[in-house]
């Protein structure tokens, strides 16, 4: 039985979705269970902590507000990071403090589950010393992520099949990098006609990480009952 529920939002502003993850963690810090916000948004630009802000955008602000693109600052880690329509973008509300696990351990646990779900599409990828998943060269994965009581936020974006050209205009991980998205190396292999589905990906990556946690939670929960048994 699923112990995570997913909130699917479909297409939703960046900060309405912010928002929805301030609400839900509120409640996840008071004990519910760990939840995941699933969605794609429109074209948007986050700074991360690492981020050297507007020395990140490789394009001038006019051409932005010519676009109607948004530009946030928020509390996660990394760089810059830009998201769009055909983006699955996934914010984990886990209470890895309650759950035991240490913050590189969440990190290499939303890598991982990004990593076996690409694999089940036939993509292999590989890590740099930044967080992030490549095929080959190619950036398709970002994460950054914010702790705050013991409860996470933010979280991945996988690129899927999405417009790569606005990627061009930002240094990803403070870097000139090149994107590449699942339905481009798909294509590479697959026959004409494949359908990549952003809700469908959620779920399915949602029971992949419920599956990481699964024992994590049977611990916490033996502990618990020897603690009142007491």
């Amino acid at each position: 039985m699923s112990f995570i529920k997913l909130h699917w939002q479909g297409v939703e502003a960046y900060d309405l979705v912010l928002k929805k993850q301030n609400e839900l963690h509120k409640l996840v810090s008071q004990g519910e269970e760990p939840m995941v916000i699933g969605c794609e948004h429109p074209t948007v630009i986050t700074f991360g902590k690492r981020s050297n802000n507007f020395d990140d955008l490789l394009m001038p602000l006019s051409s932005l507000r010519a676009q109607n693109i948004e530009i946030f600052t928020v509390d996660r880690g990394g760089h810059a990071t830009l998201h769009n329509l055909g983006q699955l973008v996934l914010y984990p509300i886990i209470p890895i403090k309650k759950l035991g696990i240490g913050v590189r351990q969440f990190v290499e646990m939303l890598e991982m589950t990004t990593a076996i779900l690409l694999a089940e599409y036939g993509l292999e990828v590989g890590k740099t010393n930044e967080p992030g998943l490549w095929v080959e060269n190619k950036k398709i994965a970002a994460f950054g992520i914010r702790i705050e009581k013991g409860v996470t936020m933010h979280g991945l974006a996988l690129n899927v099949f999405n417009d790569l050209e606005p990627f061009k205009n930002i240094r990803q991980c403070g870097l000139t990098s090149i994107s590449t998205n699942m339905e481009l190396e798909m294509a590479k292999f697959m026959e004409v006609g494949f359908e990549l589905n952003l809700e469908d990906l959620a779920r399915r990556w949602v029971q992949i990480f419920e599956a990481q946690l699964k024992p994590l939670q049977s611990i916490n929960n033996e502990v618990a009952t020897a603690d009142l048994s007491i």
